[in-house]
């Protein structure tokens, strides 16, 4: 037995760690802002659709 420890001492095992860090990813929208949003009076629409998305539950735990 304590030749063994003698040995494995002699070796000198190292020992490595490793660690996995999830990390989410960032959803990327693209709003038009041309004229045509608002000669078409969708900007009312727009700003809904956006809010919708930021207050979504599962997109925000899916994404940054």
């Amino acid at each position: 037995m304590s030749l063994f420890l003698l040995l494995l001492l002699l070796i000198n095992p190292t020992i490595e760690k490793m660690e996995i860090e999830n990390e989410k990813p960032t959803l990327s929208v693209l709003v038009d802002n041309s004229k045509s949003v608002s000669f078409f009076k969708e900007g009312k629409n727009v700003t809904d659709i956006v809010s919708s998305l930021q207050n979504n539950r599962d997109l925000t735990t899916k994404f940054f």
